[in-house]
C-alpha cells in the first residue's frame, strides 16, 4: 500500500499523535517512551496524551516546549480527527507491553479508522516497540489485520510479530539509550559493583536465592548496591539491602529523570546486574554492565525482548532445590560474554538509529512510503 500524494499540506505541515501513558512510578516506562518520542519529534510537531498528575513522569519523558501536551483522550483523539483536514497526521501507537484482552479489538478499530482518514492527506499510523505479555491467538490476528493500514509495524519482539501476522520485529525503545561503547569492553576492571533490583510484587525472596547472590558477589569480587527502580518495589529492595549488607539507592524525592540519572551513574561503575526487571536489565546494559535475569518465575519475557534486540540467552531461572553451583558456573559464563553482550547493545541502538531513519524518510513530503 502507498500513501496517496498530499494534495495541501507540505512537509512542514506533519504533526504526530503519540501516546506517553505509562505506569509513572516506574523508571523503564518513561525511558522507553522518552526515546521514542525523541524519534517521533524528527517527523513533525508531537501532541503527547499523558495521565493527570504525573509531573515526575513527564520530567522523565523529557518533553519540549514545542510539544502539544493533552490529559484529556477524547479531546486529543478529537485534535487528531480535526487535523486530518488540514495536516498529515501520523498517529504513533503507544510503546511498551499489551496484554492482549478483547477491549484492545475496539480501539484497534477506532485507530484503523483514524489512519485511513489520515492517509487521505498523506499522513499514516506507526506501531513501533509493542510486545504481547502472552499469545491470544484469535485477537492477536485480529489486531494485526487491523494494523494493516499502518505504514510501520514493528513489534519488541518475534513472537508478537508472528501472532500477529504483521510487521517485524525490532528492539526496544529503551536499547536506544545509554552511553555503552565500544571502550566499555576493556574497562572491565574499574567495575566493581553489581546492582540488585528485583520486583515487589512476586512475594519475598528465599534464603536460597540470598545465599547464591552473596557467593557470586564473592567469588567475583565484587560489591553488591541494591537499587530501587520501581517505587512499589521499595520494601522488597529494603529487605535486600538487609539481607544482604548492602548499600541501598532508594528513589526519594527525586523525579524520574534525576533518579534514572543517578541509577545510570552507579550502573556505569557495574560489572553486572541482576534483576527480573526488563529495563533494569537494558539500561545496566546500555551502561556497560552484564545483565542477569536471575528470576524465580517464567523468564520469557525478558528471553523474548532481549532476543529480538540480538542478544543471546540473559536469563537464569532459579526454581526451589536447584543446586547452586550449576547456577553460579551459568553466572561466571555470562560475566565471560561480557564483550559480546556490549557490541549486542551497541548493534542495538545501532538499528533503532536505522528504524528513527527510515520512520522519518516514511513521512518525509518526497519519499511515499510502503506499509511494513
Amino acid at each position: 500500500m502507498r500513501f496517496r500524494r498530499p494534495l495541501g499540506p507540505t512537509s512542514r505541515d506533519v504533526v504526530v499523535y503519540a501516546s506517553a501513558i505509562g505506569q509513572a512510578d516506574n523508571i523503564g516506562d518513561s525511558l522507553l517512551r522518552r526515546a521514542y518520542l525523541d524519534s517521533l519529534r524528527k517527523v513533525g510537531t508531537v501532541h503527547v496524551l499523558l495521565d493527570v498528575g504525573t509531573e515526575s513522569y513527564e520530567r522523565g519523558l523529557a518533553l519540549h516546549p514545542e510539544d502539544v501536551r493533552y490529559f484529556s483522550r477524547s479531546l486529543w483523539l478529537k485534535s487528531a480527527w480535526r487535523s486530518t483536514a488540514t495536516k498529515r497526521v501520523v498517529y504513533a501507537y503507544s510503546a511498551g507491553e499489551m496484554d492482549v484482552q478483547p477491549f484492545y479489538v475496539r480501539s484497534y478499530l477506532k485507530s484503523a479508522a483514524l489512519v485511513l482518514k489520515a492517509r487521505l492527506s498523506g499522513g499514516s499510523g506507526v506501531h513501533l516497540g509493542l510486545g504481547m505479555r502472552v499469545r491470544r491467538s484469535v485477537l492477536a490476528r485480529i489486531l494485526g489485520f487491523l494494523l494493516l493500514p499502518n505504514s510501520m509495524v514493528r513489534w519488541r519482539d518475534r513472537e508478537s510479530a508472528v501472532w500477529s501476522g504483521v510487521g517485524k520485529a525490532a528492539p526496544d525503545w529503551g536499547f536506544a539509550l545509554g552511553g555503552v561503547s565500544e571502550g566499555d569492553i576493556s574497562a572491565e576492571a574499574s567495575r566493581n559493583l553489581v546492582a540488585i533490583s528485583m520486583r515487589g510484587d512476586r512475594g519475598t525472596i528465599s534464603p536460597e536465592w540470598i545465599s547464591l547472590v552473596s557467593s557470586y558477589c564473592s567469588r567475583h569480587s565484587l560489591t553488591p548496591i541494591v537499587v530501587e527502580q520501581v517505587r512499589s518495589d521499595e520494601s522488597l529492595c529494603v529487605q535486600l539491602s538487609k539481607e544482604l549488607g548492602a548499600e541501598l539507592i532508594s528513589w526519594g524525592n527525586a523525579d524520574n529523570l534525576e533518579h534514572e540519572n543517578r541509577l545510570r551513574g552507579v550502573y556505569r561503575n557495574c560489572a553486572a546486574v541482576i534483576s527480573n526487571r526488563l529495563h533494569v536489565l537494558v539500561a545496566g546494559v546500555t551502561e556497560g554492565a552484564v545483565p542477569i535475569g536471575l528470576t524465580t518465575g517464567d523468564p520469557q519475557k525478558l528471553e523474548r525482548t532481549f532476543g529480538a534486540a540480538g542478544f543471546a540467552s540473559v536469563s537464569i531461572q532459579v526454581r526451589p532445590g536447584t543446586a547452586a553451583e550449576p547456577l553460579l558456573s551459568r553466572m561466571a559464563e555470562m560475566m565471560l560474554s561480557r564483550g559480546e553482550l556490549v557490541r549486542s547493545a551497541i548493534a542495538a541502538r545501532r538499528i533503532l538509529a536505522d528504524l528513527e531513519s527510515e520512520l522519518v524518510d516514511s513521512f518525509s513530503f518526497e519519499s511515499p512510503s510502503r506499509t511494513q
